[in-house]
C-alpha cells in the first residue's frame, strides 16, 4: 500500500552522539563543578542523601498511601433488559472482532487493490459505530446501587 522510506542519513550520526558533540564543553564544565562540590562537602551531602531518602520512605508510606478500596457492589438483580442489552453488545462485540481479523487479513497483503482499500475504509467506519454503539449501550447498565 505505501512505498518503504528509505533513510539516507549516516549509520554512526545519531541524536546522542550529535547532542553530545554540542553541549560537550558546557557539560565538562558544569560536571567538574559539581564534582569539586561534592569532594569539598561530602559528609553534607551523604547526610542530605539520606535525609531524602528517609523522607521518600516515611512519604510513600504514610502520606502518599491510598487507604480508600473503592469496591463496586454488583446489583442484586439482572432484568431482562439488561441481559438483552448484554446480548446484543455480545454481538457487536463478536462482530467488532471478526471485521478486526478481516481488516488485519487484508493489511498483511503484499500488493492490496483498489477494491481491498475500499473494503478496509468500510470496516474501519463501521467498526468505528459499533464501538460507538457498544458504548453507549453500556451507559444505562451502570447504575449505582444504594
Amino acid at each position: 500500500m505505501f512505498p518503504k522510506i528509505t533513510s539516507k542519513r549516516e549509520p554512526g550520526v545519531t541524536l546522542g552522539s550529535e547532542l553530545r558533540k554540542e553541549l560537550s564543553p558546557y557539560l565538562r564544565g558544569t560536571v567538574e563543578k559539581i564534582r569539586r562540590l561534592l569532594c569539598r562537602h561530602p559528609r553534607l551531602f551523604f547526610s542530605l542523601m539520606i535525609i531524602l531518602m528517609v523522607s521518600s520512605i516515611v512519604l510513600a508510606f504514610t502520606v502518599l498511601r491510598n487507604h480508600e478500596k473503592k469496591i463496586v457492589a454488583a446489583p442484586d438483580t439482572i432484568s431482562g433488559t439488561d441481559m438483552g442489552q448484554l446480548a446484543c453488545q455480545a454481538a457487536a462485540l463478536q462482530q467488532l472482532w471478526r471485521l478486526q481479523g478481516e481488516v488485519d487479513a487484508m493489511l498483511k497483503k503484499q500488493k492490496p487493490d483498489h477494491a481491498d482499500s475500499l473494503m478496509i475504509g468500510s470496516a474501519l467506519a463501521q467498526m468505528d459505530s459499533l464501538r460507538k454503539a457498544v458504548h453507549e449501550a453500556r451507559r444505562p447498565m451502570i447504575k449505582k446501587s444504594p
